[in-house]
């Protein structure tokens, strides 16, 4: 099994001591991580302009970890509209606005102001890293198929906003009894969203609110996603977010290296970044599924417990 840790919300609106901490935890776990960074401020600096963090981040890299474009300031829902899953986590102002069909946002998910936004994004990540972008994942995992279709035109090719099993925040919500199964249409794999992006799904996220009580909830059902991501030959991406991980609370440290030692001693992962994933797509290394599609031309249901079947 292939393994991914990615983690959302790097960048300048992180605490030193809080960046600084969740790399120690995977270097002493022995596991590369893909960063998800924010490129731009509210304020409009971006990473670049702040030559501190520029530095430590190319130094992350070089010991092996991975930066890739998380959003472009992270503010509301710049890129589509949220999963229902997620609005419930994000607050009343969320909840109201989905309750009006996200009428008052719709104005920022048009082609030019995706376009605009998305340019934006990759420049300040460019003038950073001196490199565009492989995988682009929004704030929130809030984007459309118009976003999608941007997306391919300005040359990022690969997504990775899709969730396989929702209940990991039905979980953060505090639904512990929730038996929402996986999303029938997001195999664990990588597979085409359209003809120029593929996407790369994440499986879940399991170390955002743990407590000492809840904690074992969070580790099994990772533990069942591990099984039945092995059994569907899938590629494990896990989601976490820095500000958690180097946070001074060690729980949600406890949750990541008890799925990396169950990973390690029950399924052989392999460890890899983003950027590695990528190139053994490229490579051919890793076959990309395409999806069957209803008579009018929409992604129709999958059943992920069958998928081999559509892989290309």
């Amino acid at each position: 099994m292939r393994f991914v840790i990615t983690v959302d919300d790097a960048g300048l609106s992180q605490p030193r001591d809080v960046e600084e901490r969740s790399i120690r935890f995977f270097e002493d776990l022995g596991v590369p991580a893909s960063f998800f960074v924010i490129p731009e401020m509210p304020d409009g600096r971006g990473i670049a302009d702040d030559r501190s963090w520029m530095g430590r981040a190319l130094s992350y890299e070089s010991r092996g970890f991975d930066y890739q474009l998380h959003g472009c300031r992270h503010e509301g829902f710049e890129f589509g509209p949220p999963e229902p899953w997620m609005v419930r986590i994000c607050g009343d102002d969320a909840i109201a606005a989905e309750a009006e069909g996200f009428a008052g946002m719709r104005p920022l998910w048009t082609r030019e102001a995706l376009r605009e936004r998305l340019l934006r994004a990759v420049g300040a990540f460019e003038r950073c890293f001196g490199r565009r972008p492989e995988v682009f994942r929004a704030g929130c995992l809030a984007a459309g198929d118009e976003a999608f279709r941007v997306m391919g035109e300005i040359g990022l090719r690969f997504d990775s906003n899709k969730i396989v099993n929702p209940r990991a925040w039905d979980l953060i919500a505090g639904d512990f009894d929730s038996r929402r199964p996986w999303d029938r249409l997001v195999p664990p794999f990588p597979y085409r969203l359209n003809d120029t992006v593929i996407e790369l799904p994440c499986i879940g996220e399991y170390a955002w609110t743990p407590s000492a009580d809840t904690l074992p909830a969070f580790t099994g059902l990772a533990a069942r996603d591990l099984a039945r991501v092995r059994d569907s030959r899938g590629t494990f991406i896990l989601m976490c977010h820095q500000q958690k991980v180097g946070d001074a609370d060690d729980l949600p440290r406890r949750v990541l290296t008890e799925i990396v030692q169950l990973a390690r001693s029950e399924h052989r992962a392999e460890f890899i970044t983003l950027r590695e994933l990528v190139r053994l797509i490229d490579d051919g290394s890793v076959p990309v599924a395409g999806l069957p599609r209803s008579e009018r031309g929409e992604p129709a249901s999958v059943d992920v417990d069958d998928l081999s079947r559509h892989v290309s």
